[in-house]
């Protein structure tokens, strides 16, 4: 959610990686319907394993992408300032959840 909410409108407002961000956006959406998928199959004590695998199999290089090459580009453009704000956002985030 802090993505989504912080993380993305960055990347599409300062970085103007507008089709980057739609596809983030994209994947995030089908990511949220594995645990629903696999909350399902545990109930009926089949399939699970695959719905797991298959939620690894988008969230790793969803990840990935990020940690290399989108978030690296976000904190070059942004200056020291700007970049504590999101960060500060982001943990509040967390927090939430946790």
């Amino acid at each position: 959610m802090a993505h989504e909410g912080i993380v993305h409108p960055l990347l599409k407002g300062e970085a103007e990686r507008h089709e980057a961000t739609q596809k983030l956006y994209r994947e995030h959406a089908s990511m949220k319907i594995h645990p629903f998928e696999v909350e399902a199959a545990i109930h009926q004590e089949q399939g699970w394993c695959e719905g797991v695998r298959a939620l690894r199999s988008e969230i790793e290089p969803h990840a990935r992408e990020g940690e290399e090459a989108e978030f690296p580009r976000l904190r070059e453009l942004l200056d020291e300032a700007r970049r504590a704000q999101p960060d500060r956002k982001i943990c509040q985030e967390e927090a939430l959840v946790v």
